[in-house]
């Protein structure tokens, strides 16, 4: 499957495509080792050493774990049962929407069409980009959704913050998918 994943370059009328399952590149040793993590105990780390999370939902189906709620980052911890739906087709103006998918298929439906993106796959949604995602598969799926800035989704989640960035499509269907971002994770 190929999806669209942003401008051709300068001068470009044409998208680049990218295929998910990662054929049309060849592996790539690391540069360099990643840099070791200095931990805080906690205190003043938003990281996954500050602890478990705020449960936001749990219902038979469903389950949403705030993680991390700065000014800058909201991320959240899903976990949809089959048939499970996000919220309806929206837009943000103000903030990128990502997602990385860990276990299962995550659909994204998109104003030009739908995405499956299977475990493994990381998805950056710019700004005023018409998108909504689903479980439609027969398993359960795990995903991260990431906020960046947050705008104050942690609020939102929590029903403290009826302004968030989050908008109804606009009438002209939004900007380009092809600016959707969709990466295959290495395993």
């Amino acid at each position: 499957m190929e999806v669209g994943s942003g401008g051709g370059g300068v001068g470009s009328t044409e998208p680049h495509r990218r295929r998910l399952d990662g054929a049309d590149r060849e592996a790539q040793e690391p540069t360099s080792p990643a840099p070791k993590r200095k931990t805080s105990g906690g205190a003043g780390f938003a990281g996954a050493e500050a602890g478990t999370g705020e449960n936001i939902t749990i219902r038979p189906g469903r389950r949403v774990t705030l993680l991390t709620d700065t000014a800058e980052l909201a991320v959240t911890e899903s976990v949809y049962g089959p048939g499970e739906k996000g919220p309806d087709p929206h837009v943000h103006h103000e903030h990128t929407d990502a997602f990385i998918v860990v276990e299962g298929t995550l659909t994204f439906a998109f104003r030009d069409g739908s995405l499956e993106a299977p475990s493994g796959t990381f998805i950056s949604v710019p700004p005023d980009i018409v998108h909504s995602f689903r479980n439609e598969s027969a398993e359960t799926i795990r995903f991260f959704n990431i906020h960046s800035p947050s705008c104050g989704f942690g609020d939102y989640l929590r029903g403290r913050n009826p302004g968030f960035d989050q908008h109804e499509p606009p009438v002209d269907g939004g900007g380009d998918p092809a600016s959707v971002v969709v990466v295959r994770l290495p395993r």
